[in-house]
């Protein structure tokens, strides 16, 4: 009855495992177990070799140049910092998994590194350490990518694929972002250039560096690995990297495209109660909610006056937004009551129990983070960037699962969250973000 009561923060880290339920690549016999893990280590020879196979990199102005962090006699070689996160974020695109093929290769592939060295022809990168200003690009001589490194850069900064804004040690990014900044260079070396002022891009269609580098994010949000892709920690919650992906392809897609062309849409979420039941229920579909009016679903269902916005479809939502399962307690076994979820894991796990009936994905919304924030999304997508903010919705539990009468309500209310609470109901904490 687990999925009927708990908090989904506290059931998430079993379900990552059992979503994630493949076996880590390996690279030269060394098992990867999270992204993070692999950053921080020393590299081993074999696969300092298999970065060397197929990419020259040279180091250039490094000021820790003469301070080790590996050491050929520690079994790695001899590497600075600088050197040895350069290595760790390569290999870590060598080990990067997709469920499905990368979008813009030709010919499809779901491997990262092998589109990077074998289609976009990267076969070196140089490294220069500025104490100055200066831009990274791609590519000069040929086939080589410039990377500018400074102080407040992430290869000087973390050792982390990704860290929290406003965590302790937290820049807002990490070596996620020195992969994401490889792929936007390489895209450059296939010669796609910027088209629009700004060093913006046009229109995404055209796939230049600027809609590669929002769909890299986006592939590592939804087809990625969340066994691989998750924090070494807790500070973040084990989806953040995830959750974080999906934002940052919709903010660069939105600030880094000219004309866009998209448009969004938002619908109204309608909430119910039954008067006998004592349950609430809610429905984006319009015809269901007339049905329900006139007696489809049974007597005593009325309308609260309460709802939310949603996204209908994924053609019309941010690239942030996220499918919302909907299950229906199984006649027999399980609760006459409706249960929605947007988490991932947790749409899979519920799926397992026989005692809901899975009916679909029925709307889209922006998940939360791990500390129940909300993101923004741009409201009116291509420059000037226009922020629209998200609403938190509430998930309140009725406690009634010994009596097979489990019940849930989501509300934007936290008002209203409040006065249930005092009434027997537990509050769940955030669990979706609806658009304003």
């Amino acid at each position: 009855m687990s999925y009927r009561h708990v908090p989904w923060q506290i059931r998430l880290p079993a379900m990552c495992l059992l979503v994630a339920g493949i076996g880590f690549a390996t690279i030269a016999g060394v098992g990867a177990q999270t992204v993070d893990q692999d950053l921080q280590r020393c590299p081993t020879p074999a696969e300092l070799a298999s970065v060397n196979s197929r990419l020259s990199l040279t180091f250039a102005n490094d000021p820790q140049a003469q301070v080790l962090v590996c050491t050929a006699a520690a079994g790695s070689a001899n590497l600075s910092l600088l050197k040895k996160r350069a290595y760790n974020s390569l290999l870590a695109m060598q080990r990067l998994t997709f469920d499905a093929p990368l979008p813009w290769t030709a010919p499809p592939t779901a491997s990262l590194w092998d589109w990077f060295t074998l289609q976009a022809n990267i076969d070196g990168i140089a490294f220069s350490y500025s104490t100055g200003s200066g831009n990274s690009f791609c590519c000069n001589p040929a086939n080589v990518i410039n990377i500018v490194v400074a102080a407040n850069s992430y290869l000087s900064l973390t050792d982390r694929w990704d860290t929290y804004h406003s965590g302790p040690g937290g820049y807002g990014g990490g070596l996620g972002d020195t992969l994401a900044l490889f792929v936007h260079e390489a895209r450059h070396n296939q010669g796609y250039f910027h088209t629009c002022a700004g060093g913006n891009d046009q229109t995404f269609t055209e796939m230049g560096a600027w809609a590669i580098q929002s769909l890299f994010w986006y592939w590592i949000g939804n087809h990625g690995n969340p066994g691989y892709l998750r924090p070494v920690t807790n500070d973040v919650g084990a989806d953040y990297y995830a959750d974080d992906a999906r934002e940052r392809a919709e903010s660069q897609r939105s600030t880094r495209i000219c004309a866009d062309g998209r448009t969004f849409v938002s619908n109204d979420n309608i909430e119910f109660y039954n008067s006998g039941l004592k349950h609430y229920f809610m429905t984006a579909n319009q015809a269901e909610a007339i049905g329900i009016d006139h007696g489809a679903a049974g007597p005593n269902w009325s309308r609260t006056g309460a709802s939310f916005k949603i996204f209908p479809d994924p053609a019309h939502a941010p690239m942030n937004a996220v499918p919302v399962c909907r299950f229906y307690g199984t006649p027999g076994l399980g609760p006459n009551s409706h249960f929605f979820t947007i988490d991932p894991a947790e749409c899979a796990q519920v799926k397992l129990d026989p005692g809901w009936t899975y009916e679909g994905i029925v709307f889209y919304m922006i998940k939360p983070f791990f500390d129940h924030s909300c993101s923004a999304y741009n409201e009116r997508p291509g420059p000037p960037f226009t922020s629209s903010p998200t609403t938190r919705v509430l998930r309140l539990y009725n406690q009634r699962a010994a009596f097979g009468d489990s019940n849930h309500r989501y509300t934007t209310d936290s008002n209203t969250a409040s006065v249930m609470a005092t009434q027997g109901w537990r509050a769940e904490g955030v669990v979706l973000c609806s658009p304003q």
